[in-house]
């Protein structure tokens, strides 16, 4: 989606593959030459002045935030995510953004609503039933908070007004038409929102979560 939205607009793109379990490997040597083949790419494309915006998945912030920093922690390139893309041409990005406020004060006990818009078949870490999940409990801490998860393009059988706080995919199943409507009826039930990769974002930093938006606002 995203790719194709940009050549729509006459944008170049170029794309690249990173090697997510190398960068993460606690072997040094492994995830250092995947840093090093990483760096090598994106000091090509900089030093020809190409390079404007780096566009990463959700689930590779960890990596690709401290790998954009300089010595000083300075960035040296702007980032966003494909899910953060999506929400901001789908929708009002700023309603997603807000709903970080109100992560911000959950506390024990309230109830999360992760919700997906299709019913792919999830791989063993899927993002939205695994990771997502497991960095909520490692960040309130295990069971602290109750998480449901919601499939699919209804929400009537769900009492909305039980949870604190939703968390929505990207939407790239649905149309812009059929995603505002789906958030318009979340937004009815006054319960915050955001999504994917806003909250992976923050959960990883609170600068990473600036840089990410950063481009939209």
């Amino acid at each position: 989606f995203v790719q194709e939205h940009l050549i729509r607009r006459f944008i170049p793109t170029y794309a690249y593959r990173m090697d997510l379990k190398k960068a993460r490997s606690v072997d040094k040597k492994i995830s250092n030459d995947e840093f090093l083949r990483f760096q090598k790419q994106l000091k090509l494309l900089k030093n020809h002045n190409f390079l404007k915006l780096l566009i990463t998945d959700s689930q590779a912030i960890d990596i690709v935030h401290k790998w954009t920093l300089d010595e000083n922690n300075k960035p040296i390139i702007d980032i966003t995510t494909f899910s953060v893309i999506m929400a901001n041409e789908k929708n009002d990005l700023s309603i997603f953004i807000k709903g970080i406020e109100a992560f911000k004060i959950l506390k024990e006990n309230d109830k999360i609503l992760i919700a997906e818009a299709c019913n792919h078949n999830r791989i063993k870490e899927d993002i939205g039933t695994y990771q997502i999940p497991l960095k909520l409990n490692n960040y309130f801490g295990d069971g602290k908070v109750q998480i449901d998860h919601a499939f699919g393009r209804d929400f009537a059988s769900y009492n909305l007004n039980d949870y604190k706080l939703i968390i929505h995919c990207g939407g790239c199943m649905l149309d812009k038409q059929s995603m505002q409507a789906r958030i318009k009826d979340l937004e009815e039930s006054n319960v915050p929102i955001t999504n994917y990769g806003i909250i992976l974002a923050y959960l990883n930093s609170k600068e990473a979560f600036s840089r990410v938006i950063k481009p939209f606002i």
